[in-house]
């Protein structure tokens, strides 16, 4: 009973709030859906940019952990993948990551917001 009454305190206040958000963008003239999904996936893009080197380095670390030790940390892994096969791959699976991600969080924030405007 008390979570009950959390959530609904929570998605009452964060309703509010992003009602009132929405009624001024749409006194500006935007679609509140339509301007939800613009700046999401922006926002991912960036997010991917910035994440998929921290990821590539992070598989690269964990496949040798069986085997003979390439790397010696994050930084000797960054240095030798750009010496040894150039920069661009640090940025290697950077499509499946960037729509994996835009097509979540679209999916998420838009469901999120109807679940807000309905309750």
């Amino acid at each position: 009973m008390k979570l009950r009454n959390f959530i609904r305190t929570y998605l009452s206040w964060n309703r509010h709030r992003c009602c009132s958000m929405c009624s001024r963008l749409e006194q500006l003239g935007i679609q509140t859906m339509k301007f939800t999904c613009l700046y999401q996936k922006h926002f991912r893009i960036v997010s991917a940019c910035t994440s998929t080197p921290a990821d590539v380095v992070k598989t690269r670390i964990m496949d040798q952990s069986g085997g003979v030790h390439r790397y010696s940390g994050p930084i000797n892994a960054v240095s030798t993948i750009i010496k040894e096969e150039g920069i661009i791959t640090l940025w290697s699976g950077f499509v499946p990551i960037v729509t994996r991600k835009i097509v979540w969080c679209t999916l998420f924030f838009v469901t999120y917001e109807q679940l807000l405007l309905r309750i």
